[in-house]
């Protein structure tokens, strides 16, 4: 696909209005001031459209997202002490989940199973827990997804507990962009037994990922100290940055990176040679049934809030090549579908899909355009869009690049 470069007048300025958006049935307040207390009880009043908005000022419960279009979203930084679940989404249902930050012992963080609509992770960090009661026999990935057609965690810091994997994608088609991914150190917990560290992400049974502008990393093999035993202990083996079993994996600027193996046991008394090094794990690790295509050139990029009310401004940074016509695309819907030509994935193909161009790149390859939330309308509490940067070089050529949620609030709230 070619971009025509008198674009570059098309808008020197972004303004994003209710008429660029649908609006959502309703706004559920979750807090020590809001209309529920919990973020469960939220959703289980919640209808189709529904956004949940949580006051971060509380530590909520774990909670399992039912079989509906539904936002969840933090006004600030959100602490989430349990596992957020979901299960049976509907094809054609949109979940969004944004600025949750979990952290328990002994689960995993984020599990989606049989999802079949579109799941959304936004500015969130999953954390595995690292303290288990048997960790030389537990695995503890920071986020799980298998059976589930489209889901996307963007500008996340995922990491896997006890020597688990940071995403494990089974049988599913993933995005991971602009992310931060680390596989769980082998010597959370304590363990005293030989162990490698998890791979940033385990792919298989014929799952579907692209990689985007993220860091991969396996983690640390176990340490071979362990002050309570006397013997000799070798240094566990780094975690490769990705385990590839089955699977098709597409690759963008990203790094993969392999977990490090730590030293041996110092000889002495009771360990006269001393106990070897662990290996370092490699950057990926693929299987003959596995597919790892590195795509060519780099990914544009833009950073904007999550979450802005009416009569508030804000500011999208787009990031890129100097010289590149930057813009924006956007759409209610947050269907993902593989754009050949270009050699990225669109938010959507729907024919409500809408460009706005911001500008030229200038030489520093950075530049920031505000814009100002106008009026919702009457009775509209909020609305929710999907967006992703697209740039035009010189020639032409057309790049896809970073893909981020915007919810848009009544001033009331």
């Amino acid at each position: 696909m070619r971009l025509a470069r008198p674009l570059v007048l098309a808008l020197p300025a972004l303004l994003l209005t209710a008429a660029a958006a649908p609006a959502s049935a309703d706004v559920l307040t979750v807090g020590p001031s809001g209309l529920f207390a919990d973020i469960q009880s939220a959703l289980d009043a919640a209808a189709d459209g529904d956004t949940v908005l949580v006051d971060p000022s509380g530590t909520y419960a774990a909670f399992t997202i039912p079989d509906l279009d539904v936002s969840v979203v933090g006004d600030g930084p959100v602490r989430v002490d349990g596992t957020i679940h979901l299960a049976a989404l509907g094809a054609g249902r949109d979940v969004l989940l944004s600025d949750l930050h979990t952290s328990v012992f002994g689960d995993l963080m984020l599990e989606a199973s049989g999802a079949l609509g579109s799941v959304r992770v936004d500015t969130c960090t999953l954390r595995g827990a690292t303290s288990v009661a048997i960790p030389q026999f537990s695995s503890v990935p920071g986020a799980v997804v298998s059976q589930s057609t489209d889901v996307a965690f963007t500008a996340c810091d995922i990491r896997g507990g006890v020597n688990g994997a940071g995403i494990v994608v089974l049988d599913s088609e993933v995005s991971v962009v602009d992310s931060t991914v680390r596989g769980g150190s082998a010597n959370d917990g304590g363990a005293f037994f030989l162990l490698k560290g998890g791979p940033g992400m385990f792919v298989d049974d014929d799952a579907t990922c692209f990689v985007g502008a993220s860091t991969i990393t396996g983690g640390n093999g176990n340490l071979a100290i362990y002050p309570a035993t006397p013997w000799c202990h070798d240094g566990g083996d780094g975690g490769d940055g990705l385990d590839l079993d089955i699977g098709l994996v597409r690759m963008r600027a990203t790094q993969l990176v392999g977990g490090s193996g730590p030293s041996g046991s110092d000889p002495d008394v009771g360990c006269p040679l001393g106990g070897s090094d662990g290996a370092a794990g490699a950057p990926s690790s693929v299987s003959p049934s596995g597919t790892l295509v590195s795509l060519a050139g780099t990914q544009p990029s833009v950073t904007l809030p999550t979450l802005l009310r009416e009569g508030q401004v804000g500011e999208a940074v787009f990031a890129g090549t100097p010289g590149d016509l930057v813009g924006l695309t956007w759409n209610p819907s947050a269907a993902t579908a593989w754009w050949s030509d270009v050699g990225q994935q669109l938010v959507s193909f729907q024919p409500t899909l809408q460009l706005r161009l911001a500008g030229t790149l200038p030489a520093e390859g950075q530049l920031t355009v505000p814009f100002q939330v106008g009026e919702l309308g009457p009775g509209v509490e909020g609305v929710r869009l999907f967006l992703q940067v697209l740039s035009g070089d010189p020639s032409g050529a057309v790049t896809l690049g970073s893909a981020r949620p915007l919810v848009l609030l009544d001033a009331a709230f």
